[in-house]
């Protein structure tokens, strides 16, 4: 078994991502939650949802985190008609950018599942996964904390804004970041930073 000192990922840097918003009540609380740590996120966001709760679409963006397109009805796209997809993610776009006035950039398939032609509906967005799964939906408070304590450099952390243990776990993920000098980034900000040290 490997065994990791408390500050072996010191000065690491890591992307958090938030899923399936905005929520009506828990995407705020993260907001407050990022804030209160000078960390800023990307929530991936759902267009149904969005097209819901476009305040909370624009205070992400205020809080200065990152937004992507989530689809419109968060469906599987393996199982979608490649018209259904372009759909899917169109409506999602346009309806984000509209509300934002800014670009999306980013997508993330729901359960991070496409086929390779689904590449071709994606319009000049890039397509992120993740690198840590955090399984938040499923998992309490303390586990969730478990998991993302073992992020290393580059890892992309993935969590759902909907989940109440989520919102229990993430300030003591956050109080832990800041004492072992990891930094929690947007993932274009962690891209940001990996470019610029590849030319150092």
């Amino acid at each position: 078994m490997l065994l990791l000192s408390a500050n072996a990922f010191a000065g690491a840097k890591v992307a958090l991502t938030f899923d399936d918003g905005p929520h009506p009540y828990y995407t705020k609380k993260i907001l407050e939650i990022l804030d209160s740590y000078s960390v800023k996120g990307t929530f991936f966001l759902v267009g149904k949802q969005a097209e819901k709760y476009p305040h909370l679409v624009r205070a992400i963006r205020d809080a200065g985190c990152e937004i992507g397109n989530h689809t419109y009805t968060h469906p599987r796209l393996i199982y979608l008609a490649q018209e259904d997809i372009r759909k899917e993610v169109e409506s999602t776009t346009r309806l984000l950018e509209d509300i934002t006035g800014e670009k999306i950039k980013y997508f993330r398939p729901p359960g991070g599942r496409y086929y390779f032609d689904t590449l071709e509906n994606m319009h000049g967005l890039e397509i992120i996964l993740w690198t840590i799964n955090t399984d938040d939906i499923y998992k309490p408070a303390e586990k969730i904390y478990a998991e993302v304590i073992t992020a290393g450099e580059g890892d992309i952390i993935l969590m759902h804004s909907g989940v109440p243990q989520t919102i229990q776990a993430l300030p003591r993920i956050l109080r832990y970041f800041s004492k072992n000098g990891i930094t929690a980034l947007s993932v274009s900000e962690l891209r940001k930073r990996k470019s610029a040290e590849c030319f150092e």
